[in-house]
């Protein structure tokens, strides 16, 4: 039997987009199956993805959360970031335009002692 997900969209304020992903138990939602959330930046154009999954967490007794963040540069696609974009602006948003065939160059970001 699969699991029915419900993606849930939220603007979080006028330039970043939340998209939740929550298996459904039933038609409610369960808190002990595992989320994926991806906060999208448009004014930092940043993906932030984070995987949450209690019941990892709670059976292994270690975190069962994990968290990613990925420039826009670094997306071979931009299609799902210009319907990301679009969504927002239908939620009421108004991100920054974007020049969707600029590429910038990645800076990686290194540790100091």
């Amino acid at each position: 039997m699969s699991e029915e997900i419900k993606i849930i969209y939220n603007k979080r304020n006028n330039y970043t987009l939340l998209e939740e992903s929550a298996p459904l138990d039933g038609k409610e939602r369960t808190r002990n199956l595992p989320t994926l959330v991806r906060l999208f930046n448009f004014a930092a154009q940043e993906v932030t993805t984070i995987y949450d999954n209690l019941r990892m967490s709670n059976s292994a007794g270690g975190s069962g959360s994990s968290m990613d963040a990925k420039n826009f540069s670094e997306f071979d696609s931009k299609e799902e970031l210009k319907i990301m974009h679009a969504k927002l602006k239908d939620l009421g948003g108004s991100p920054p335009e974007i020049n969707w065939d600029e590429k910038k160059p990645h800076v990686f970001k290194q540790n100091t002692i």
